[in-house]
């Protein structure tokens, strides 16, 4: 029900509620009959414009950052820092400014960007806080937020040229909100982040909070990596891999959105550069179990599904850490994409799960929950 604008309680009984979501007025996926719409009463919410979401992105900011830091309630600065709370302002602004001439890019291309990909960058910018021993310092958050910026962004384009028109736009955004000096070069600096494996948190920390990421020098990510790949190699088998500057990339990328729960990357790109293994080397520094479909003749849908439903019932139930990996040739049937799909998307189960099995998935977490 509902209360009316006297503070009545008005009951709806015998009321079904239909929603549908849309990314764009231009992007049409599927038509509705009108016989059926005939049958409701429509209400249609348009998308927030750019100035409801620099008013909703700043107070969001504002609410993160005082929540972390004490200092910025009384609006003072530290003996180190130079951040005050006046300029969370120049971040919304330059995020909102930017995701709105960034929207324009995929009119012509196949690229949709929605505030769902703000609130990503709201929600990932929060792991940052710890990355650097001084976070409250202009520099570092600055440059913290060009980084995740190209992760939210950048990472979804295939196009040299549009990564190029991105830049750009990034460029003249910054350099009119920061009222700063700025090249296109000055966005690309060789920074790497990476979380803690899960042998150097407690267990305790290992639920659905994301972990924080941390700043570190190339060269102690190079060892670090070949610290992992030494113990891969003692542990499960020998990899033949030459660290070079893109493995590094990937590992930081790969570990940022697996480091993550529920977090889902498609990685696309010529063969030969090293993501597949380091996918593996990054599942190994969290002690994640890979699931694989296991591609064979009689390989069917139901099968496909069983893998899924092993997926789910390991991290939902046992509360382990699985990553399930599927490549191209494995998607031998296009309704293996629906399925993942749903759950990426969705999160819904109901292709996977019988009614019965809900109900006795949720009576055995009950106990484990009492």
């Amino acid at each position: 029900g509902f209360y009316d604008s006297n503070f009545e309680w008005m009951s709806l009984k015998s009321t079904q509620i239909v929603i549908t979501l849309c990314s764009d007025e231009k992007v049409k996926r599927f038509s509705i009959s009108t016989r059926l719409t005939s049958l409701f009463r429509i209400c249609y919410v348009s998308p927030s414009d750019l100035d409801s979401l620099k008013i909703i992105y700043h107070t969001s900011f504002v609410r993160v950052f005082e929540s972390r830091f004490d200092i910025l309630r009384s609006n003072e600065r530290g003996p180190k820092s130079d951040f005050t709370i006046s300029h969370i302002h120049s971040i919304s602004n330059s995020l909102i400014d930017f995701y709105g001439k960034a929207c324009k890019i995929h009119q012509s291309q196949s690229i949709i960007f929605t505030p769902k990909h703000l609130t990503e960058f709201l929600l990932q910018f929060m792991r940052y806080f710890s990355a650097f021993a001084d976070f409250l310092i202009i520099k570092n958050v600055f440059v913290i937020f060009i980084y995740e910026i190209h992760r939210v962004f950048f990472d979804r384009m295939n196009n040299g040229l549009i990564r190029e028109e991105f830049n750009e736009i990034l460029r003249e955004v910054l350099v009119k909100t920061w009222d700063i000096t700025l090249t296109t070069s000055d966005l690309f600096q060789e920074l790497y982040f990476i979380s803690h494996s899960c042998q150097d948190v407690p267990s305790s920390s290992l639920s659905s909070d994301m972990s924080d990421l941390f700043y570190i020098e190339p060269s102690a990510l190079r060892n670090k990596l070949c610290t992992i790949l030494s113990n891969y190699g003692k542990e499960i088998q020998t990899l033949d891999i030459f660290i070079f500057p893109e493995v590094l990339q990937h590992f930081v990328q790969i570990d940022r959105v697996i480091s993550k729960p529920g977090g889902s990357i498609m990685l696309c790109g010529r063969s030969g550069v090293g993501r597949h293994l380091t996918l593996k080397l990054v599942a190994f520094y969290h002690r994640m179990e890979i699931l694989s479909p296991m591609i064979g003749k009689d390989f069917q849908q139901k099968h496909f599904a069983t893998l899924l439903k092993t997926a789910l019932l390991r991290c939902g139930c046992e509360n382990k850490r699985v990553l399930l990996l599927i490549e191209d040739y494995q998607l031998i049937d296009s309704n293996f994409l629906e399925l993942i799909g749903k759950i990426v998307c969705f999160s819904e189960f109901s292709c996977i799960f019988r009614r019965d099995e809900y109900i006795q998935l949720l009576s055995s977490l009950k106990d484990q929950a009492s």
